[in-house]
């Protein structure tokens, strides 16, 4: 696993669908962010849990490589 530290530029709501038809933004299940690591912007979407909810713009996130499985993120964790 490796951690990569960065700072997010953008939190919103990615786009849904069910059955072809778009998901209203109230019932969303999904979270994105765009993450600025040394000049460099990184999308990540997961499904919204209790602590990525807590992530806004401007705060100071790790992003979870597991590169053994992936080039993507995992995971992102809020730290100080």
């Amino acid at each position: 696993m490796k951690q990569v530290i960065g700072i997010v530029k953008k939190v919103y709501l990615p786009d849904e669908f069910i059955n072809g038809e778009p998901v209203q933004e109230i019932y969303k299940t999904k979270i994105g962010f765009e993450v600025d690591i040394k000049g460099k912007i990184i999308k990540f979407e997961q499904k919204q849990n209790n602590e990525n909810v807590k992530i806004y713009t401007g705060d100071k996130v790790a992003l979870i490589f597991d590169l053994s499985k992936s080039k993507f993120p995992i995971d992102i964790k809020a730290v100080n």
